[in-house]
């Protein structure tokens, strides 16, 4: 089973640590387990949420 990462980052920086640390995992996980492990699904779908939010982070900060 995939370990859980639902704790949620506080700024962009460990936003951004925990994409890293998840993308590693996940290149891991399709190299021992293929891309249609469930899995390989999973982690998958929560890198791309933390993508989703380091982009909605970075869309409202303003522009200085």
């Amino acid at each position: 089973m995939v370990e859980d990462q639902e704790k949620s980052p506080h700024n962009e920086s460990d936003l951004l640590k925990m994409i890293e640390s998840l993308r590693g995992q996940l290149v891991k996980l399709v190299q021992e387990k293929g891309f249609s492990n469930g899995e390989v699904v999973e982690l998958s779908q929560q890198l791309d949420k933390y993508i989703v939010q380091y982009q909605n982070r970075i869309k409202r900060k303003p522009i200085k």
